[in-house]
């Protein structure tokens, strides 16, 4: 038989654990979510600018011009390397040279590109003769050059051939040149200086100078209408 609690019993006042201060509130973890997709976009956008630019410098370092073959140019079409080098067309190609017996007329062709190691300045020059052997050849010569349609903005040229002028060759691309028409004695014959230039800041092309055009024309034909008098 269990004796009764007494009266009062229980644990002294103060007894027991003492009260627990409250835990401090934890941040919050910050998402690393944002960090990871600026870093992704960031990545995407640095290649978006690499890729294009690496390409574009790829293009722009290309060549844009070839060896020729000289050995197979007429004679007329030889002309000293300080002039074709300087306006970036050295390297030239022979085409046709034959002689139409039957109606006395000799006709050659040839022409000059870049050289291989040029990669801006692409320039195309062709020369095209015509020349009348017969007896009556410088009356012919001067008939053909006279019937040629004389184009707007053509300027006349002095001291070159028995006469001579320079048409512009403009476009609505960077396609642009210039073409001198030249008449010596049983001869006449055109020079056709053409092409553009490459533009790596703005990754593409820009056309000749004008001048620059007109000057060298004036060069090549100067050095054919000497190749003709030798």
């Amino acid at each position: 038989m269990g004796h009764p609690q007494q009266p009062g019993w229980g644990p002294a006042p103060g007894y027991g654990y003492p009260p627990q201060p409250p835990f401090p509130p934890q941040p919050p973890k910050k998402s690393r979510l944002g960090l990871v997709l600026g870093l992704v976009f960031g990545g995407l956008l640095v290649l978006g600018i690499a890729i294009p630019l690496v390409l574009f410098t790829i293009e722009y370092n290309e060549s844009v011009g070839g060896p020729g073959s000289p050995t197979q140019a007429a004679p007329e079409c030889q002309l000293p390397e300080q002039v074709t080098a300087k306006y970036y067309a050295p390297s030239l190609s022979g085409g046709r040279d034959e002689t139409v017996v039957s109606g006395g007329l000799r006709q050659v062709n040839c022409g000059w590109a870049p050289a291989p190691e040029e990669t801006v300045h692409f320039r195309s020059v062709t020369l095209y003769i015509n020349q009348y052997t017969g007896p009556d050849g410088e009356q012919e010569a001067a008939e053909s050059f006279d019937q040629q349609q004389r184009e707007p903005g053509a300027v006349d040229i002095d001291g070159l051939g028995d006469r001579a002028y320079l048409v512009p060759v403009a476009s609505g691309s960077a396609y642009s040149g210039a073409e001198v028409r030249v008449l010596q004695g049983n001869t006449q014959f055109s020079v056709n200086y053409t092409g553009w230039d490459k533009e790596f800041w703005f990754f593409g092309t820009s056309k000749i100078p004008q001048p620059q055009a007109d000057e060298a024309a004036k060069a090549y034909a100067t050095g054919i209408a000497e190749n003709l008098r030798g």
